[in-house]
């Protein structure tokens, strides 16, 4: 699904290859900007939930800017900043379409042999298939779960 202007949106299961790279879906790849040599690139960093965060250089310019202003207070969000600049990659996507997990990341979020691949508009979320199928599901799920069916009294 492409959306002109939305960003980067749908779901998708990839397999991580033996040298640790995964192919990144072609609705996402034209999202990503080309360096000087026609390259796509983007961002990696660990995400919130046990995921890693795939954006662009200006979408990972925007999420750093809620460490801004913030005091540097032990009981601030230090600790959620030195998360976030700690385990950052900048990388470019092969030709074939495919990204390299870097090994810290990957242990970090549990990755192994596959991948589900999330677009959250901004960012893309890379989770373990077992982290995606634990995680937390939000208000909306359990509401449409709890809605009346049509056609029911």
């Amino acid at each position: 699904m492409t959306l002109p202007g939305l960003g980067f949106l749908g779901t998708s299961t990839h397999s991580v290859d033996k040298k640790n790279r995964v192919f990144v879906a072609k609705r996402f790849q034209d999202v990503l900007p080309r360096d000087e040599e026609g390259n796509r690139t983007a961002v990696l960093n660990a995400g919130t939930g046990g995921c890693i965060w795939m954006t662009t250089h200006e979408g990972f310019s925007a999420l750093a800017k809620r460490f801004e202003g913030n005091p540097l207070d032990p009981d601030s969000q230090v600790d959620d900043e030195r998360d976030f600049y700690a385990h950052v990659a900048e990388v470019t996507l092969d030709s074939s379409g495919r990204v390299l997990l870097p090994a810290e990341l990957r242990e970090l979020c549990g990755i192994g042999e596959e991948v589900v691949m999330i677009g959250m508009r901004s960012r893309v979320e890379i989770w373990s298939t077992e982290g995606w199928a634990r995680r937390q599901r939000g208000t909306l799920a359990a509401r449409q779960l709890a809605a009346p069916r049509e056609g029911a009294n």
